[in-house]
């Protein structure tokens, strides 16, 4: 995964977790408003919340809409070239299958009934590393392909991955020549390099859509 990925990914899951406490915040002080100032109290600070929350949502989902966009489309641009790239050999330094437990909150009901559920699953991919010569200078490498990183709840992908390239395995690399540290095991566009890019049009029409309600109420 890619810094500019790592980044983008970090923002989906600090905006999701803004978006939870927010939620959370505004159903906690219309409760409380509720029961002590009922009616147009409780329709106020809906309304402020909710023109809030399309303040700060609008511009964020919009900006990392079009953040992912622009990394999927490199992606694809940079794939589509890696098939025209010279080559090298290579070695395989490490090969390996990597696995976490992640968790997920989920509620379902409402109200009194309103239940939480905690869900814990692990997730594999494949750790990979090779080095490679150009012209003298060594470099080393991670990236297989230009496609979106896959974590999967099945093993599957990850151990193909892992048999393919064992450790100490001669490789042969495709590096770009304008700027040889970038380099990939397979060249050409991988069939997941389209996710990345929807995920960014989904975002940047979300966030678009918001914004234009905030400055439809506005007016």
């Amino acid at each position: 995964m890619t810094f500019m990925q790592i980044v983008v990914f970090g923002l989906f899951g600090v905006f999701a977790l803004f978006a939870i406490g927010f939620i959370v915040f505004l159903k906690i002080k219309t409760t409380v408003l509720a029961r002590s100032s009922p009616g147009a109290a409780v329709a106020a600070v809906n309304s402020q919340g909710s023109g809030c929350f399309l303040k700060i949502a609008g511009p964020m989902f919009t900006l990392m809409g079009i953040a992912a966009l622009s990394i999927g489309i490199l992606n694809i641009v940079k794939g589509s070239a890696s098939s025209d790239w010279p080559t090298t050999r290579g070695e395989v330094l490490t090969s390996e299958v990597q696995s976490r437990l992640e968790t997920s909150d989920s509620s379902s009901g409402s109200g009194s009934r309103r239940r939480r559920k905690t869900t814990t699953t692990r997730v594999y991919w494949a750790e990979m590393k090779y080095s490679y010569v150009v012209e003298g200078v060594s470099f080393e490498e991670d990236r297989v392909d230009y496609g979106m990183e896959s974590r999967s709840q099945k093993r599957t992908r990850a151990d193909e991955i892992v048999a393919r390239y064992p450790v100490g395995e001669e490789v042969l690399v495709y590096y770009d020549p304008s700027d040889p540290s970038e380099a990939v095991l397979e060249p050409g566009v991988a069939g997941n390099a389209f996710v990345l890019p929807l995920i960014g049009v989904i975002f940047t029409m979300i966030g678009l859509v918001m914004l234009f309600f905030l400055f439809r109420a506005k007016r």
